[in-house]
């Protein structure tokens, strides 16, 4: 984007800059959760620190009364940016409220590791109380009923991590955790059916959950 846009910046979470900069990490993160699937992204390279911009939690973007409010929402990463254009009630998530495969059809929480549901619930939560109407997220499309979306994915992040402590607690590994959750999930079972590519995408949104759960157990 920058290459064809030189006047442009990027306006980025403070912590996600030297991703930014550097996203060997990033790199690194994405191909445990996807392995070779990442080649499909292309060649993922760095940017300049000059271009960058570091988001401030609650500012205000003015761009000639066009504006865009800011709110930091960790748990899908702890770098996420929320937009919120108040005129029309929309609001830009990147992946902070799930997402909507194609494969699958129903919303579904991202869990990319080091997720963490609790910030998760309460970054949405706050985003409900700005009762917006169109949702727009990474993937995919834009979505009417925003809160109906948002409380939606509160309510499975919730039912997820109980599933994955519960799961943590019976010893199961990632593979028997996918087992217990399309035993106890109905939806998420009626819309996987018998596709593989469904299948991949749901036992990819558990990994946060699966190690977030580790986590929480081991430290109590």
């Amino acid at each position: 984007m920058l290459e064809e846009y030189p006047e442009a910046f990027i306006h980025n979470h403070p912590r996600g800059t030297q991703h930014m900069v550097d996203p060997t990490q990033i790199k690194a993160a994405a191909y445990q959760v996807f392995g070779d699937g990442i080649n499909q992204y292309g060649d993922i390279r760095g940017v300049p620190s000059e271009k960058l911009v570091d988001s401030v939690d609650g500012e205000v973007l003015d761009y000639d009364g066009f504006t865009l409010q800011v709110f930091w929402t960790p748990g899908h990463s702890s770098h996420s940016n929320t937009y919120y254009e108040p005129d029309h009630k929309v609001l830009f998530v990147g992946d902070a409220a799930g997402h909507n495969p194609k494969t699958i059809g129903i919303p579904l929480p991202t869990s990319p590791p080091p997720f963490n549901p609790v910030k998760a619930i309460e970054s949405v939560n706050r985003l409900i109380k700005l009762d917006p109407e169109i949702i727009c997220i990474s993937h995919f499309g834009y979505h009417h009923d925003a809160v109906g979306w948002l409380n939606n994915y509160c309510e499975q992040v919730d039912r997820w991590s109980k599933i994955a402590l519960e799961g943590i607690d019976e010893g199961l590994d990632l593979r028997g955790l996918y087992g217990k959750l399309n035993m106890e999930d109905p939806e998420v079972k009626a819309a996987v059916g018998e596709s593989e590519e469904a299948k991949s995408t749901v036992y990819g949104s558990l990994v946060g959950f699966y190690q977030y759960a580790k986590f929480v157990r081991k430290n109590q």
